[in-house]
Order: C-alpha cells, then structure tokens, then sequence
C-alpha cells in the first residue's frame, strides 16, 4: 500500500499567536506546516510551490493582501487549489471577511475555540479553491 502524499500548509505571518496555535491543529491531521514572515519572496513561493492550505496572518502591513491572494489565484499558480484562510487577531475579522471576495476563503478569529478554528479550517482541505471565473452567456 502506498503512503499518501503529504499535504503542506503554508503559515504567512501568523507567529505571536497564530501559528503556535494552528499548527499543532494541521500537524494532528497529518500536514507538513512550514512558516514564513510576510516578505517579498512570499509571492514566489506560492506562485512556484503547491500548497494545499495557505493561513496568512491578518493584519499582515509588511505585504500587500490583494497583491498575494491575486498571486495565489492567478492560472500559473502553483498554490492556485489551495485554500486560502486570513488567521485574524481579534478585532479584525470583519476587516479581513472584506477579503474574501477577492479571493480569500475564509477569515478566522484567534477568539475561536480550538474546534471552531479547526472545522473552519478543515472543510477547506477539501473543496474547491475560490478561483476567479468569467463567463460569457449568449442570448
């Protein structure tokens, strides 16, 4: 029988906090979790290494949001299926659910249990990106 391949979680900015608490959650199931500081060569990690799970921290000022989640979802992302969730400090997460028609799945509160983090997290894990889509209807 043959292994699964691993699935891996990329942690942008989400220290202080964040990280320390959602990454014994993804490693539980299973996730190899790497994290970076929000910086300029976070772009090109996403757009060259396959995620299947992106947890950025918000508010994030060093990076541009718009700038990263159109990143994620442009067609020659490598990162392009991957769930992408803003891990809010409390107080912030209206500003970052703002986001989440630009591309972002979900906005999550540190204010949240354990489990409610993890089901919002979870279900991400298996369905489909928020990729951009156009349509074109002839009548």
């Amino acid at each position: 029988m043959q292994a699964a391949a691993p699935r891996h979680v990329l942690l942008i900015g989400a220290l202080g906090g964040g990280a320390e608490r959602v990454a014994p959650l993804l490693q539980r199931a299973a996730f190899d979790v790497h994290a970076v500081q929000p910086s300029d060569i976070v772009h090109d990690l996403v757009m060259g290494t396959p995620f299947e799970l992106l947890v950025v921290g918000y508010p994030a000022p060093e990076i541009d949001l718009f700038g990263l989640i159109s990143a994620v979802r442009l067609r020659s992302s490598a990162s392009l299926h991957a769930g992408l969730v803003l891990l809010t400090r409390p107080g912030f997460l209206e500003a970052a659910q703002a986001l989440v028609p630009a591309g972002a799945n979900r906005a999550v509160s540190l204010a949240w249990t354990d489990s409610r983090l993890w089901r919002a997290i979870d279900d991400l894990v298996d369905v489909a990106p928020r990729a951009g889509l156009q349509s074109s209807l002839i009548a």
